[in-house]
């Protein structure tokens, strides 16, 4: 068993009372994203606050505090700020796991302190409740900061960039294989990447990309920052159309999924992820998605998805994020869906079936 270091040397009472620099030398109205605005401000110093204390938000929050971080992570659950002990359970899926706890400050996210404890902000939510989320977790974080939206499906984006500025905001999107096992205890199965890009492309963008980039890189993640967020996003929903919502009506994990005659099924609704996404603006490619779909389910091969995950917990899954909102952007476009319409309509049969 390895013990992680506790990362709360940020202890509240000095975290929640931290002041922000004084702004009196600076001369007219100060607009977030423009070039003045320096590297502590987008996100290098403070406290990382992670909005969300699911499978992701609870993995990053310990990975973060292993690496000497002291992130905070925020419920929606009103409580009192107090310290959380999280654990990892490394490779649980080939026995005798790798214990690794994490010590970390929770508090609830409706309950802001008097000021900004730091200028990142990780939501790690469905893509529902990311207008909510954002909402909440901006007021713990200083002006011009930066907030990295990580959540599966679509109009997630446009829902933060509706809260924050959009040139404030990255896309983030993440291959790690997480399962929560209970409140605090992560199973992660499959190493993979955090990819992040900007909302808007440009300068400013790639600048705040790199820096957090590079910050959640010397914590052990492996990340990899990319000039275009939208087309990470809608690329990661391509696979997911495909993967998920398949893997979870046949019950398998996700290595299982090449195996299975609905796997054709899977390919298809990914295929029409990407001619929807030409319809919107952000070109996909045109084919090799079976290939792509093969490569995701062997690097994740003992990963359950969130789908079923969510199934099997009896939780309102992501389908409407995921193929729901293809299918209404398809018939917006005149452009055909049949595979992500009936995947939406099956998923919805079964959380109905699982939630009587």
């Amino acid at each position: 068993m390895r013990m992680f270091p506790a990362a709360i040397s940020l202890l509240l009472p000095r975290v929640f009372l931290r002041q922000r620099a004084s702004r009196s030398c600076r001369e007219g109205p100060r607009k977030i994203g423009c070039s003045e605005t320096s590297e502590a401000e987008l996100g290098t110093e403070g406290a990382i606050v992670v909005q969300g204390p699911g499978s992701v938000g609870c993995w990053l929050a310990a990975t973060l505090a292993a690496a000497g971080e002291a992130p905070i992570l925020l419920s929606r659950q009103q409580q009192p700020v107090e310290a959380l002990d999280l654990v990892v359970l490394r490779g649980e899926a080939q026995g005798a796991p790798e214990v690794c706890r994490a010590r970390v400050v929770m508090g609830s996210a409706g309950s802001p302190p008097r000021e900004g404890v730091g200028n990142l902000l990780l939501v790690c939510t469905k893509a529902s409740d990311v207008t909510d989320a954002v909402e909440q977790g901006v007021d713990w974080i200083e002006e011009g900061g930066t907030v990295v939206v990580l959540a599966n499906g679509l109009g997630h984006l446009e829902a933060a960039a509706r809260v924050w500025p959009e040139e404030a905001c990255l896309a983030g999107t993440l291959t790690y294989g997480l399962r929560r096992r209970s409140s605090g205890v992560v199973s992660l199965n499959g190493e993979g990447v955090l990819r992040l890009g900007p909302l808007l492309c440009g300068a400013e963008g790639d600048r705040r990309t790199a820096i957090v980039a590079e910050r959640l890189a010397a914590a052990g993640i492996a990340t990899e920052g990319h000039p275009d967020g939208r087309l990470l996003v809608w690329m990661k929903a391509a696979l997911n159309a495909g993967l998920n919502p398949v893997a979870a009506l046949l019950g398998v994990p996700n290595g299982e999924l090449p195996t299975q005659g609905a796997f054709e099924m899977a390919v298809a609704a990914a295929c029409e992820v990407a001619e929807v996404a030409g319809a919107e603006g952000v070109l996909l490619p045109a084919d090799g998605w079976q290939g792509r779909l093969r490569d995701l389910c062997r690097e994740t091969a003992e990963n359950r998805c969130s789908t079923l995950q969510d199934l099997e917990a009896r939780r309102p899954t992501e389908i409407e994020a995921l193929c729901g909102t293809v299918d209404r952007l398809a018939e917006k476009a005149g452009i055909e869906a049949p595979a992500n319409r009936l995947l939406a309509a099956l998923v919805r049969r079964r959380e109905q079936e699982t939630s009587a």
